[in-house]
């Protein structure tokens, strides 16, 4: 096998995961429902410190979006809806899962210590 051939084989068997199957459309529509009645007056119109809702689509992961609304700059916003409920607004921005992302494993990049070293 040639040099090129090697390199196309090599290529191939690392060039993207698997995809993740696409979130319902059940949970997109009631994502889509919770958006426009909970989150649209303000991210539609963004002002001050507010992120643009196409921001958000882009750069945001479901698992970001969760944690905005349980716990960080949300939470206000965030408590007046269900778990389910944040899980489904926020599958809906993000366009996937959340748990899809390998690379949301924030257990994967904890420090973990071991006896006697750093």
């Amino acid at each position: 096998m040639s040099i090129l051939g090697v390199a196309l084989a090599t290529a191939a068997a690392v060039a993207l995961p698997a995809q993740a199957p696409a979130p319902s459309p059940e949970i997109l529509k009631q994502g889509a429902a919770i958006y426009d009645s909970h989150c649209a007056t303000c991210h539609d119109h963004p002002a001050g410190r507010i992120p643009a809702r196409s921001y958000i689509v882009i750069t945001k992961s479901p698992e970001f979006i969760i944690r905005a609304l349980t716990i960080g700059p949300m939470m206000q916003q965030g408590s007046a809806l269900t778990p389910e409920q944040r899980v489904a607004v926020a599958t809906y921005l993000a366009g996937k899962s959340p748990g899809t992302d390998p690379s949301n494993n924030v257990a994967a990049y904890r420090c973990r210590l071991q006896s006697g070293s750093l």
